[in-house]
């Protein structure tokens, strides 16, 4: 896959699944790769510790029915690290327009269960967002006034992913 990034081509490759799997976007600091014709993705970025140790973080992402993502974190061996500890996953209220507002909380409680897409921004921060389209059609309806769509954003502070 990386050779025919190099050359310009988006020409995929099997995976084991059966799907197309190519390289979107590499940079210094990360890399972008589609899974499966676009209904998964995978992307991973370097970061420094205030400690001065390097730090992966990888988002997979499955979108069926909705995107929904999670990210784990590695030292620069490739270990796996203890992913609490540098990110913390956002809940539902997160994303409530007017977080006070006793009918909006109770609105959100309506949703079963909740599916967030995360993703990194081009400056590092990682942008959640709450994924909405899977409700079905009577809790969507009941809730999207209470949601925001704008995306929350946390950003490296050297030790961890922190919330604007």
């Amino acid at each position: 896959m990386v050779d025919f990034y190099a050359v310009g081509s988006k020409k995929g490759v099997t995976n084991l699944l059966m799907g197309q799997s190519s390289i979107d976007e590499i940079t210094d600091t990360s890399f972008f790769v589609s899974l499966s014709s676009d209904k998964s993705t995978l992307s991973a970025r370097r970061y420094q510790t205030a400690k001065g140790d390097t730090l992966y973080a990888v988002i997979a992402t499955v979108s069926v029915p909705s995107p929904d993502s999670s990210v784990r974190f590695f030292d620069s061996d490739w270990n796996p690290l203890e992913d609490d500890a540098f990110f913390t996953s956002p809940r539902v209220c997160d994303f409530a327009v007017n977080p006070k507002d006793k009918s909006a909380r109770q609105a959100l409680e309506a949703i079963p269960f909740a599916f967030f897409r995360l993703g990194f921004t081009p400056d590092g921060a990682i942008a959640a967002e709450l994924s909405a389209d899977y409700l079905p059609d009577e809790i969507k309806a009941s809730v999207t006034q209470h949601i925001t769509a704008a995306p929350r954003l946390y950003v490296w502070n050297g030790k961890r992913f922190v919330c604007e």
